[in-house]
């Protein structure tokens, strides 16, 4: 038990935390989703075999910990993007293109994320709510080109919707190899998602 206590003592237990969600990243997208288990991170992580029980009571809470990070880091991909093309199509095409791009970058994440390999997600609400504000930047994107929402209107409109089947489906095909090889440098990726992104009216939905 000395090396997980080096762990515990010479650091708080949030910076386990987070090295823990870190190394689990890197298991997922090196080795993929089934050689990702709280025994592994625990391994990669440098302490026990029980330390991660002190954040996560199963590999499901793991597993959503990790997918939570992603939807934060797609976010902040796409946030990233805020104000570099202040026209309309140009604002579309900022936020598209992190967006798949993050997925190119981050395949396995990608798909955990959006995946079903956790089942009845509503056992984790900070998941769902960070879904929730990932759908809430095609809302914003919209309504900073006029699109302002009422006062009584729903919290996702068929326009925000539209728009993330888009990029979600866009970025799944990028992924998949269906539309271009999953290269974020390729020139012609990067044609292809400009011209689908082009080609999307939000008035026309």
């Amino acid at each position: 038990m000395k090396h997980e206590s080096e762990a515990v003592r010479g650091r708080p237990s949030q910076d386990l935390d987070q090295r823990l969600l870190t190394v689990a990243r890197e298991i997922l997208e090196r080795e993929g989703l089934e050689a990702l288990t709280l025994r592994a991170a625990a391994r990669a992580a440098g302490v026990s075999h029980m330390a991660p029980y002190r954040h996560y009571a199963s590999k499901d809470e793991l597993l959503a910990a990790v997918a939570e990070s992603g939807f934060a880091a797609m976010i902040g991909a796409m946030d990233d993007t805020a104000g570099k093309r202040p026209d309309k199509a140009g604002r579309i095409e900022c936020l598209g293109m992190a967006y798949v791009l993050f997925a190119i970058e981050n395949p396995s994440l990608y798909r955990l994320m959006f995946g079903c390999n956790l089942p009845k997600r509503t056992r984790f609400p900070k998941l769902i709510e960070a879904g929730n504000l990932a759908l809430e930047r095609c809302a914003r994107v919209l309504e900073s080109e006029g699109h302002k929402r009422s006062a009584g209107e729903p919290q996702a409109t068929p326009k925000d919707i539209a728009l993330w089947s888009l990029l979600h489906g866009l970025a799944s095909l990028t992924i998949d190899s269906l539309v271009d090889s999953p290269n974020p440098q390729s020139p012609n990726l990067r044609k292809e998602v400009q011209a689908v992104l082009a080609s999307w009216s939000p008035t026309a939905h």
